[in-house]
Formats: C-alpha cells, sequence, structure tokens
C-alpha cells in the first residue's frame, strides 16, 4: 500500500525538518508508483531547502540571481533562482569519467586533463601540484549527527576545523561520512572524490561547500572521478557546473576560527 500524504501533511513537512528522515525512511521502505517517487523527490527536495535555509541563518547571504556571490566576512552563498533548481533526471546509474566529459561538452564546459598515476597521498600529489598550475583541491565527505550529508572542497594547504565547521553550516557535529554513503551519494570511492561528483547527488541529499580560498584562482583542478587523472578548469565554470547539477555553493571561510556575526 502506498504512502500518499496530503497537501497539508506536504506543507508541515517542509517546514519541520525533524521529520523529513522519519518520512523519507518510510517512504523507502513502501513500494512506490512512479508517482509516488516523484513526491518522495519533493519531499527529499525539501530536506535539501531546510538545510540551506540554516545556513542561511547561520550567516549565509542569499541571493536571487544565479552566480551573483555577496560576501559576509567569513563567507557567502551563491543562490540559484526557482527555475535553476531543477535537478538532473534521476538515475540509479551514476556518471563515470566517460559521461562526465560529455557532459561536461553538452554543457560548454572548457577543461583540461593530464593523466597520471593514481593519487592516494599528499607525497605522491606533489609532482602533479607542481607541473599543472591553478588552485588544487582536497576533498571531505562529511555528515552530521542527523546524517545531513556534506561535500566539502577545499583548496589543498587549507586545515579545515570541523569543531568550527558545523557552527558555520549550521548542522550537528560533523564526521567522515562511510566510503558506502559515498559510493552510494557521490558514485566515487575513497581517494577519487571530487567536486565534480556532486553530478551524482541527484536525489538532492547533498549540500556542496566551497572553499573561499579557492575563489581566489582563476583555474582549479580536480579529479574527473577517478584519481588517475587531474581535471582543470575556469573557477566560474565549476560554479557553473554546480548549478547545471541543480544545487547551490555555500562559499565558506573555512580555515579561519571566527564564527560569522550574528
Amino acid at each position: 500500500m502506498g504512502f500518499e500524504p496530503t497537501t497539508p501533511t506536504l506543507a508541515r513537512l517542509c517546514s519541520t525538518p525533524e521529520l523529513h528522515p522519519l518520512v523519507l525512511t518510510a517512504l523507502a521502505t513502501l513500494p512506490m508508483s512512479a508517482g509516488e517517487r516523484s513526491m518522495q523527490h519533493d519531499l527529499e527536495f525539501c530536506n535539501h531547502l531546510m538545510r540551506m535555509a540554516a545556513m542561511k541563518r547561520n550567516g549565509l547571504a542569499l541571493t536571487g540571481q544565479t552566480g551573483h556571490l555577496r560576501a559576509t566576512p567569513h563567507l557567502c552563498f551563491l543562490a540559484l533562482p526557482p527555475s535553476d533548481f531543477a535537478p538532473l533526471t534521476q538515475t540509479r546509474n551514476p556518471y563515470d569519467r566517460a559521461r562526465l566529459m560529455q557532459q561536461l561538452e553538452d554543457w560548454s564546459i572548457l577543461s583540461t586533463t593530464v593523466e597520471h598515476e593514481p593519487l592516494f597521498t599528499v607525497q605522491q600529489s606533489t609532482a602533479v601540484h607542481r607541473d599543472v598550475p591553478g588552485a588544487h583541491t582536497k576533498n571531505l565527505f562529511l555528515k552530521d549527527k542527523k546524517g545531513n550529508l556534506f561535500l566539502v572542497t577545499a583548496e589543498h594547504g587549507t586545515q579545515v576545523n570541523l569543531k568550527v565547521l558545523h557552527k558555520k553550516l549550521g548542522c550537528g557535529r560533523l564526521s567522515f561520512a562511510s566510503a558506502d554513503l559515498m559510493q552510494a551519494h557521490l558514485g566515487v570511492t575513497p581517494g577519487s572524490v571530487t567536486a565534480l561528483a556532486i553530478i551524482n547527488d541527484s536525489d538532492m541529499q547533498v549540500s556542496f561547500v566551497l572553499d573561499q580560498r579557492l575563489m581566489d584562482s582563476e583555474t582549479i583542478n580536480v579529479h574527473p572521478l577517478e584519481n588517475t587523472a587531474t581535471l582543470s578548469l575556469a573557477r566560474d565554470d565549476l560554479l557553473a557546473f554546480v548549478e547545471k547539477t541543480g544545487h547551490g555553493a555555500a562559499v565558506v571561510d573555512l580555515e579561519s576560527d571566527m564564527l560569522p556575526e550574528a
């Protein structure tokens, strides 16, 4: 038997974030028609918007124009107009490198790629950092105590203080998410996490966070869903890519221990 919340129930769910996990868990365990799956997606998207609202309450400046950044002393928010929030069609088949490269081409996002041996450590990355110009990145896939997920892309030299970051994002205390969650939501394995993996979050369960330091670089280097290559693209193209996946980008001063003013 399907679960079909009434309109008032849906409205209450969107305004009461603590109810979201219960309803989504119930939906996930029931056989669903196409219409019910669409309803599940709407509820998941409500949860995504509630996380973004929490960020706003903690000092993030929301804008109504695509690609517009308004800074606060420590962080800012790249917001999308409602028409741009439509996520990619949901699929159980995550993007791999070949499909990602085709999508970049379809979106007219220019990039260059350098092949290399698999990189797992900072020491292994040294040669690539020396030979490939632009800002290099490291990525953290995090969850809070309520199960909210965050993909954090930082400049490789940034020291990220998780004890402070959760306060900046307006979420529960943060810890590293499991490899299983990484595979399920980002479609990658440890060592290959990248900002571009946000394209695999078609159900909008992951919030994307970008290091403020990266905004000072014209070129940003990331993995193309595999750690056997480094892909370089313009900073503005990376932001455009994130937008086109249906996500916003919270641009945060990750290294500062200072909290935004209330």
